[in-house]
Protein backbone atom coordinates (compact mmCIF):
# COMPACT_ATOMS: atom_id res chain seq x y z
CA UNK A 1 0.00 0.00 0.00
CA UNK A 2 2.65 2.51 1.03
CA UNK A 3 4.97 1.58 -1.85
CA UNK A 4 2.23 1.93 -4.46
CA UNK A 5 1.06 5.26 -3.03
CA UNK A 6 4.64 6.51 -3.09
CA UNK A 7 5.06 5.44 -6.72
CA UNK A 8 1.66 6.19 -8.26
CA UNK A 9 0.20 8.80 -5.91
CA UNK A 10 -3.30 8.93 -4.46
CA UNK A 11 -4.88 6.63 -7.06
CA UNK A 12 -8.71 6.48 -7.14
CA UNK A 13 -10.46 3.19 -6.34
CA UNK A 14 -12.36 2.45 -9.54
CA UNK A 15 -12.96 -1.14 -10.60
CA UNK A 16 -15.09 -0.38 -13.64
CA UNK A 17 -18.71 -1.08 -14.50
CA UNK A 18 -18.56 -4.83 -13.82
CA UNK A 19 -18.23 -4.29 -10.05
CA UNK A 20 -21.41 -3.01 -8.39
CA UNK A 21 -19.96 -2.53 -4.88
CA UNK A 22 -16.24 -2.03 -4.36
CA UNK A 23 -14.69 -3.49 -1.20
CA UNK A 24 -17.85 -4.69 0.58
CA UNK A 25 -15.94 -6.16 3.52
CA UNK A 26 -14.09 -2.94 4.31
CA UNK A 27 -17.33 -0.96 4.02
CA UNK A 28 -19.12 -3.32 6.40
CA UNK A 29 -16.41 -3.69 9.05
CA UNK A 30 -14.64 -0.32 9.02
CA UNK A 31 -17.74 1.71 8.13
CA UNK A 32 -16.34 3.75 5.27
CA UNK A 33 -16.48 3.86 1.48
CA UNK A 34 -12.86 3.92 0.24
CA UNK A 35 -12.39 6.15 -2.80
CA UNK A 36 -8.60 6.65 -2.91
CA UNK A 37 -5.42 5.01 -1.64
CA UNK A 38 -5.39 7.48 1.27
CA UNK A 39 -8.77 6.11 2.34
CA UNK A 40 -7.26 2.64 2.28
CA UNK A 41 -4.46 3.84 4.55
CA UNK A 42 -7.13 4.87 7.05
CA UNK A 43 -8.77 1.45 6.82
CA UNK A 44 -5.40 -0.26 7.22
CA UNK A 45 -4.79 1.76 10.40
CA UNK A 46 -7.85 0.03 11.88
CA UNK A 47 -6.34 -3.34 10.94
CA UNK A 48 -3.00 -2.46 12.57
CA UNK A 49 -4.69 -1.10 15.71
CA UNK A 50 -6.85 -4.23 16.07
CA UNK A 51 -4.03 -6.71 15.54
CA UNK A 52 -1.76 -4.87 18.00
CA UNK A 53 -4.38 -5.11 20.76
CA UNK A 54 -5.09 -8.74 19.94
CA UNK A 55 -1.41 -9.61 20.21
CA UNK A 56 -1.31 -7.94 23.63
CA UNK A 57 -4.14 -10.19 24.80
CA UNK A 58 -1.90 -13.20 24.23
CA UNK A 59 0.51 -12.07 26.95
CA UNK A 60 0.79 -14.00 30.21
CA UNK A 61 -1.81 -12.90 32.75
CA UNK A 62 -4.35 -11.58 30.27
CA UNK A 63 -7.70 -12.93 29.04
CA UNK A 64 -9.16 -15.54 31.45
CA UNK A 65 -12.32 -16.53 29.56
CA UNK A 66 -11.96 -19.10 26.82
CA UNK A 67 -15.05 -17.73 25.08
CA UNK A 68 -13.68 -14.19 25.01
CA UNK A 69 -10.32 -15.53 23.87
CA UNK A 70 -12.01 -17.40 21.02
CA UNK A 71 -13.93 -14.24 20.14
CA UNK A 72 -10.60 -12.45 19.85
CA UNK A 73 -9.35 -15.12 17.47
CA UNK A 74 -12.38 -14.51 15.26
CA UNK A 75 -11.65 -10.78 15.36
CA UNK A 76 -8.09 -11.53 14.25
CA UNK A 77 -9.45 -13.36 11.23
CA UNK A 78 -11.79 -10.47 10.52
CA UNK A 79 -8.92 -7.98 10.60
CA UNK A 80 -6.84 -10.24 8.39
CA UNK A 81 -9.59 -10.51 5.77
CA UNK A 82 -10.05 -6.73 5.71
CA UNK A 83 -6.29 -6.33 5.29
CA UNK A 84 -6.29 -8.80 2.40
CA UNK A 85 -9.15 -6.99 0.68
CA UNK A 86 -7.29 -3.70 1.06
CA UNK A 87 -4.09 -5.20 -0.35
CA UNK A 88 -5.80 -6.62 -3.40
CA UNK A 89 -7.78 -3.44 -4.02
CA UNK A 90 -4.53 -1.47 -3.99
CA UNK A 91 -3.04 -3.77 -6.61
CA UNK A 92 -6.11 -3.61 -8.84
CA UNK A 93 -6.22 0.19 -8.64
CA UNK A 94 -2.50 0.91 -9.06
CA UNK A 95 -1.31 -1.93 -11.30
CA UNK A 96 -4.45 -2.16 -13.40
CA UNK A 97 -5.15 -5.81 -12.60
CA UNK A 98 -8.30 -7.25 -14.22
CA UNK A 99 -11.43 -6.28 -12.26
CA UNK A 100 -14.50 -8.33 -13.01
CA UNK A 101 -13.32 -9.00 -16.57
CA UNK A 102 -14.51 -12.44 -17.78
CA UNK A 103 -12.15 -12.41 -20.77
CA UNK A 104 -8.71 -12.97 -19.26
CA UNK A 105 -5.88 -15.06 -20.76
CA UNK A 106 -5.27 -18.64 -19.66
CA UNK A 107 -2.03 -18.95 -17.69
CA UNK A 108 0.53 -21.71 -18.12
CA UNK A 109 0.98 -23.82 -15.00
CA UNK A 110 3.67 -26.34 -14.06
CA UNK A 111 7.43 -26.67 -13.72
CA UNK A 112 7.75 -27.58 -17.38
CA UNK A 113 6.32 -24.29 -18.61
CA UNK A 114 9.63 -22.45 -18.22
CA UNK A 115 11.71 -22.40 -21.42
CA UNK A 116 14.98 -23.41 -19.79
CA UNK A 117 16.52 -24.55 -23.08
CA UNK A 118 16.30 -21.24 -24.92
CA UNK A 119 15.92 -18.48 -22.33
CA UNK A 120 17.40 -17.25 -19.08
CA UNK A 121 14.99 -17.97 -16.25
CA UNK A 122 14.02 -16.08 -13.11
CA UNK A 123 12.10 -17.77 -10.31
CA UNK A 124 10.21 -15.54 -7.89
CA UNK A 125 8.78 -16.83 -4.62
CA UNK A 126 6.52 -15.14 -2.10
CA UNK A 127 3.41 -13.03 -1.61
CA UNK A 128 4.46 -9.46 -2.47
CA UNK A 129 4.46 -8.88 -6.22
CA UNK A 130 6.02 -5.38 -6.22
CA UNK A 131 9.58 -6.48 -7.19
CA UNK A 132 8.13 -8.82 -9.82
CA UNK A 133 6.13 -6.03 -11.45
CA UNK A 134 9.24 -3.84 -11.60
CA UNK A 135 11.15 -6.77 -13.09
CA UNK A 136 8.54 -7.17 -15.83
CA UNK A 137 8.52 -3.42 -16.54
CA UNK A 138 12.30 -3.37 -16.91
CA UNK A 139 12.26 -6.47 -19.10
CA UNK A 140 9.69 -4.87 -21.40
CA UNK A 141 11.57 -1.57 -21.57
CA UNK A 142 14.72 -3.39 -22.70
CA UNK A 143 12.83 -5.72 -25.10
CA UNK A 144 14.20 -8.81 -23.36
CA UNK A 145 11.05 -10.91 -23.46
CA UNK A 146 12.60 -13.20 -26.09
CA UNK A 147 15.67 -13.76 -23.92
CA UNK A 148 14.05 -14.17 -20.53
CA UNK A 149 11.35 -16.38 -19.02
CA UNK A 150 9.70 -15.36 -15.77
CA UNK A 151 8.00 -17.79 -13.41
CA UNK A 152 6.89 -17.72 -9.81
CA UNK A 153 5.67 -19.82 -6.91
CA UNK A 154 2.85 -19.02 -4.45
CA UNK A 155 0.81 -15.80 -4.45
CA UNK A 156 3.46 -13.81 -6.28
CA UNK A 157 2.84 -16.18 -9.19
CA UNK A 158 -0.90 -15.54 -9.18
CA UNK A 159 -0.54 -11.77 -8.94
CA UNK A 160 2.22 -11.61 -11.55
CA UNK A 161 0.03 -13.36 -14.13
CA UNK A 162 -2.62 -10.68 -13.54
CA UNK A 163 -0.06 -8.09 -14.65
CA UNK A 164 1.94 -9.96 -17.31
CA UNK A 165 0.37 -12.67 -19.45
CA UNK A 166 3.80 -14.15 -20.23
CA UNK A 167 4.46 -15.06 -16.58
CA UNK A 168 4.35 -18.75 -15.63
CA UNK A 169 2.99 -20.35 -12.47
CA UNK A 170 5.72 -22.85 -11.60
CA UNK A 171 3.66 -24.42 -8.83
CA UNK A 172 2.94 -24.38 -5.13
CA UNK A 173 5.46 -23.96 -2.33
CA UNK A 174 6.09 -27.74 -2.44
CA UNK A 175 7.92 -27.25 -5.76
CA UNK A 176 10.58 -24.81 -4.56
CA UNK A 177 13.48 -27.17 -3.88
CA UNK A 178 12.55 -29.41 -6.83
CA UNK A 179 12.86 -26.51 -9.24
CA UNK A 180 15.92 -24.81 -7.77
CA UNK A 181 17.98 -27.94 -7.02
CA UNK A 182 17.31 -29.24 -10.52
CA UNK A 183 19.06 -26.13 -11.83
CA UNK A 184 16.11 -24.71 -13.74
CA UNK A 185 16.36 -21.19 -12.28
CA UNK A 186 19.19 -18.88 -13.31
CA UNK A 187 18.20 -16.33 -10.65
CA UNK A 188 16.04 -16.79 -7.55
CA UNK A 189 14.27 -13.71 -6.20
CA UNK A 190 12.18 -13.90 -3.02
CA UNK A 191 9.97 -11.45 -1.19
CA UNK A 192 7.86 -12.43 1.85
CA UNK A 193 5.93 -15.45 3.13
CA UNK A 194 5.93 -19.10 2.06
CA UNK A 195 9.62 -19.02 1.13
CA UNK A 196 11.36 -22.30 1.95
CA UNK A 197 14.09 -21.40 4.44
CA UNK A 198 16.57 -23.49 2.44
CA UNK A 199 16.07 -21.62 -0.83
CA UNK A 200 19.33 -19.67 -0.57
CA UNK A 201 21.20 -22.87 0.25
CA UNK A 202 19.64 -24.59 -2.77
CA UNK A 203 20.49 -21.67 -5.06
CA UNK A 204 24.12 -21.88 -3.98
CA UNK A 205 24.25 -25.57 -4.93
CA UNK A 206 23.51 -24.72 -8.56
CA UNK A 207 25.28 -21.36 -8.83
CA UNK A 208 22.08 -19.33 -9.11
CA UNK A 209 22.35 -15.78 -7.68
CA UNK A 210 19.84 -15.11 -4.91
CA UNK A 211 18.05 -11.81 -4.34
CA UNK A 212 15.99 -11.04 -1.22
CA UNK A 213 13.72 -8.01 -1.55
CA UNK A 214 11.79 -7.64 1.69
CA UNK A 215 12.68 -6.56 5.23
CA UNK A 216 10.61 -9.44 6.63
CA UNK A 217 12.89 -12.00 4.96
CA UNK A 218 16.45 -10.69 4.78
CA UNK A 219 18.22 -14.03 5.25
CA UNK A 220 21.38 -12.52 6.74
CA UNK A 221 22.34 -11.17 3.31
CA UNK A 222 24.37 -8.02 2.71
CA UNK A 223 22.14 -4.99 2.22
CA UNK A 224 23.05 -3.60 -1.22
CA UNK A 225 19.99 -1.36 -1.57
CA UNK A 226 22.00 1.86 -1.84
CA UNK A 227 24.76 0.50 -4.10
CA UNK A 228 24.81 1.09 -7.87
CA UNK A 229 22.91 -1.63 -9.73
CA UNK A 230 25.85 -2.31 -12.06
CA UNK A 231 28.14 -3.11 -9.12
CA UNK A 232 25.59 -5.51 -7.63
CA UNK A 233 25.13 -7.25 -10.99
CA UNK A 234 28.90 -7.65 -11.45
CA UNK A 235 29.29 -9.09 -7.95
CA UNK A 236 26.50 -11.63 -8.47
CA UNK A 237 27.62 -12.73 -11.94
CA UNK A 238 31.27 -13.06 -10.90
CA UNK A 239 30.35 -15.03 -7.78
CA UNK A 240 31.88 -12.43 -5.49
CA UNK A 241 28.53 -12.45 -3.72
CA UNK A 242 26.15 -15.41 -3.82
CA UNK A 243 23.15 -13.45 -2.62
CA UNK A 244 22.13 -9.89 -1.81
CA UNK A 245 19.37 -7.93 -0.12
CA UNK A 246 17.80 -5.15 -2.21
CA UNK A 247 14.88 -3.33 -0.58
CA UNK A 248 14.21 -1.10 -3.59
CA UNK A 249 11.77 -3.00 -5.86
CA UNK A 250 12.83 -1.08 -8.98
CA UNK A 251 16.51 -1.80 -8.44
CA UNK A 252 15.80 -5.42 -7.49
CA UNK A 253 13.92 -5.94 -10.75
CA UNK A 254 16.74 -4.48 -12.83
CA UNK A 255 19.41 -6.50 -11.03
CA UNK A 256 17.44 -9.74 -11.43
CA UNK A 257 16.94 -9.27 -15.18
CA UNK A 258 20.51 -8.26 -16.02
CA UNK A 259 22.01 -10.92 -13.76
CA UNK A 260 19.89 -13.69 -15.28
CA UNK A 261 20.86 -12.78 -18.84
CA UNK A 262 24.57 -12.65 -17.95
CA UNK A 263 24.71 -15.72 -15.68
CA UNK A 264 22.88 -18.10 -18.05
CA UNK A 265 25.90 -18.91 -20.29
CA UNK A 266 28.04 -19.35 -17.16
CA UNK A 267 25.64 -21.64 -15.27
CA UNK A 268 24.52 -23.70 -18.29
CA UNK A 269 21.56 -25.12 -16.32
CA UNK A 270 23.86 -26.63 -13.71
CA UNK A 271 22.01 -29.12 -11.54
CA UNK A 272 22.66 -30.41 -8.03
CA UNK A 273 20.95 -33.73 -8.84
CA UNK A 274 23.53 -36.40 -9.83
CA UNK A 275 23.17 -38.57 -12.91
CA UNK A 276 21.83 -42.12 -12.60
CA UNK A 277 25.17 -43.65 -11.66
CA UNK A 278 25.73 -40.99 -9.01
CA UNK A 279 22.27 -41.63 -7.56
CA UNK A 280 22.89 -45.39 -7.46
CA UNK A 281 26.15 -44.82 -5.58
CA UNK A 282 24.35 -42.52 -3.15
CA UNK A 283 21.68 -45.15 -2.56
CA UNK A 284 24.36 -47.71 -1.66
CA UNK A 285 25.21 -45.62 1.41
CA UNK A 286 21.76 -46.36 2.86
CA UNK A 287 21.74 -48.83 5.77
CA UNK A 288 17.94 -49.12 5.90
CA UNK A 289 17.55 -47.54 9.34
CA UNK A 290 14.21 -45.99 8.38
CA UNK A 291 14.85 -42.54 9.85
CA UNK A 292 13.89 -40.89 6.58
CA UNK A 293 10.52 -42.60 6.38
CA UNK A 294 9.72 -41.95 10.03
CA UNK A 295 10.52 -38.29 9.44
CA UNK A 296 8.37 -38.06 6.30
CA UNK A 297 5.04 -36.28 7.00
CA UNK A 298 3.37 -38.39 4.30
CA UNK A 299 5.03 -41.67 5.35
CA UNK A 300 6.13 -42.34 1.78
CA UNK A 301 7.81 -45.74 1.10
CA UNK A 302 11.26 -44.15 1.01
CA UNK A 303 13.22 -47.10 2.41
CA UNK A 304 11.82 -49.45 -0.22
CA UNK A 305 12.45 -46.90 -2.95
CA UNK A 306 16.07 -46.27 -1.94
CA UNK A 307 16.79 -50.00 -1.68
CA UNK A 308 15.46 -50.57 -5.20
CA UNK A 309 17.49 -47.60 -6.43
CA UNK A 310 20.66 -49.52 -5.53
CA UNK A 311 19.84 -51.78 -8.48
CA UNK A 312 18.93 -48.88 -10.73
CA UNK A 313 15.19 -49.29 -10.19
CA UNK A 314 13.71 -45.85 -9.48
CA UNK A 315 10.09 -46.85 -10.10
CA UNK A 316 8.93 -46.54 -6.48
CA UNK A 317 10.60 -43.16 -6.04
CA UNK A 318 9.07 -41.97 -9.30
CA UNK A 319 5.66 -43.11 -8.10
CA UNK A 320 5.90 -41.08 -4.88
CA UNK A 321 7.09 -37.91 -6.63
CA UNK A 322 3.63 -36.32 -6.79
CA UNK A 323 3.01 -37.02 -3.09
CA UNK A 324 6.36 -35.58 -1.97
CA UNK A 325 6.00 -32.28 -0.09
CA UNK A 326 9.57 -31.25 -0.95
CA UNK A 327 10.18 -30.49 2.73
CA UNK A 328 13.59 -32.16 2.94
CA UNK A 329 12.94 -33.79 6.32
CA UNK A 330 14.02 -37.16 4.93
CA UNK A 331 17.53 -36.00 4.07
CA UNK A 332 17.82 -33.93 7.26
CA UNK A 333 17.56 -37.06 9.42
CA UNK A 334 19.87 -39.37 7.44
CA UNK A 335 22.98 -40.54 9.30
CA UNK A 336 24.64 -41.74 6.08
CA UNK A 337 24.41 -38.51 4.06
CA UNK A 338 21.87 -40.00 1.68
CA UNK A 339 19.39 -37.55 0.19
CA UNK A 340 16.15 -39.41 -0.56
CA UNK A 341 14.77 -36.09 -1.81
CA UNK A 342 17.51 -35.88 -4.43
CA UNK A 343 16.82 -39.47 -5.48
CA UNK A 344 13.12 -38.62 -5.81
CA UNK A 345 14.06 -35.63 -7.95
CA UNK A 346 16.16 -37.87 -10.20
CA UNK A 347 13.33 -40.36 -10.47
CA UNK A 348 10.89 -37.57 -11.32
CA UNK A 349 13.24 -35.59 -13.57
CA UNK A 350 10.97 -35.95 -16.60
CA UNK A 351 8.02 -34.64 -14.60
CA UNK A 352 10.06 -31.70 -13.34
CA UNK A 353 11.06 -30.67 -16.86
CA UNK A 354 7.76 -31.46 -18.58
CA UNK A 355 5.07 -30.85 -15.95
CA UNK A 356 2.24 -28.85 -17.52
CA UNK A 357 -1.39 -28.67 -16.49
CA UNK A 358 -2.94 -26.74 -19.37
Amino acid sequence: LHWLKEKYGNVPINFGNNIAVEMPHTRLVVGMKPETLEDLETAMEWVHFTITHLLASGHTGQESSHLDYEAKSFLAGLADSVGMEISDAVQIAAYGFPAGDPDVPIVELGMGTMDVENKATILMIGHNVAPGVELVDYMRERNLEEKLDVGAICCTALDLTRYYSGAKIVGSLSRQMHFIRSGLADVVMVDEQCVNLRCFEQAQLVGAPFIATNEKNMGGLTNRTNDPAEEIIDDLVSGKQLGVLILDPIKAGKVAVETAVKIRPIRKNRSAVPDEEGCIQMAYNCNGCGNCQRNCPNDLPIVEGVNLAKDGDFSVLERVFDDCLDCGRCEADCMKNVSPLTLIMHAGRDKIRNEKFN
